[in-house]
């Protein structure tokens, strides 16, 4: 799986400052460890939950499931995860926003994918998310594709125009 060799690469960022923005839009890798505990935070009890929906990979849900791997975190609550539900899309990353629940399409295929699209940001300085822009306006979504900037020495993504 992707995701065990992007943490056996790199562990989260290990830059807790909170100013740093590795993956766009604003979000700073989670370690193994940190993800474990936002998870837990994020399902909560899992005797008082009912069963997890069986919706497809990649499709909304309101609630954070059990099958659900947070990877990235904002701050605020919402989080990047990976959708280990069955399907065609499993092992996708999407978007948790805590009050609104995971988007109508996923952000990208995989982590791999994710970090392709990433680092091509990087190194060519071209938007990132394009794909998710294209899969999400249809749905009748106001997304954007975000560029890579430096500010004061510190990675952000801003919208691209």
């Amino acid at each position: 799986m992707d995701l065990v060799t992007w943490w056996r690469l790199c562990d989260g960022s290990g830059l807790p400052d909170g100013r740093t923005q590795l993956l766009p839009p604003y979000f700073e890798p989670c370690s193994a460890k940190d993800a474990l505990e936002a998870r837990r935070r994020l399902v909560g009890p899992i005797p008082e939950r009912t069963a997890d929906p069986v919706d497809e990979t990649g499709t909304c849900s309101g609630v954070f499931l059990t099958t659900f791997v947070p990877i990235a975190a904002l701050g605020t609550g919402d989080h990047l995860f990976v959708d280990l539900r069955p399907g065609r899309r499993h092992g996708c990353v999407q978007y948790w926003s805590r009050d609104d629940g995971s988007r109508v399409t996923p952000s990208w295929d995989n982590v791999t994918d994710m970090l392709t699209d990433i680092a091509n940001a990087l190194h060519t300085g071209s938007p990132a998310l394009r794909s998710y822009v294209e899969q999400a306006r249809p749905h009748g979504f106001r997304a954007s594709p975000y560029v890579p900037t430096v500010e004061d020495r510190c990675l952000e993504w801003r919208r691209s125009t």
